[in-house]
């Protein structure tokens, strides 16, 4: 009896960044929330598993633990956004 058992493995990479400009922290305008600039990055690899097609994607946001502020509520509270983050993630797809 002959046999073959194949998987194909892809990888894929990715970068991201997003940038906020200096605005006014309340509708007054007496205060500025800074701007800033976040970098993020991705690797996600695609397999099979018992015959199931499977993605596996890590994700990693704010790569430099930039802290910036995201919104404000006048000069009460100045929200902070989130320090860096590592997400793994598996999605099944089912046939």
């Amino acid at each position: 009896m002959s046999m073959a058992n194949f998987t194909t493995v892809i990888y894929v990479f990715g970068i991201s960044g997003n940038y906020v400009g200096k605005r006014a922290g309340d509708s007054e305008n007496t205060f500025d929330l800074p701007d800033y600039a976040l970098a993020n990055a991705f690797v996600s690899y695609d397999t099979t598993i018992a015959k199931q097609a499977v993605t596996f994607q890590f994700n990693l946001n704010n790569i430099l633990d930039k802290t910036y502020y995201t919104a404000s509520v006048n000069n009460l509270a100045v929200s902070q956004g989130e320090s860096r983050q590592a997400v793994l993630r598996a999605t099944f797809k089912f046939r």
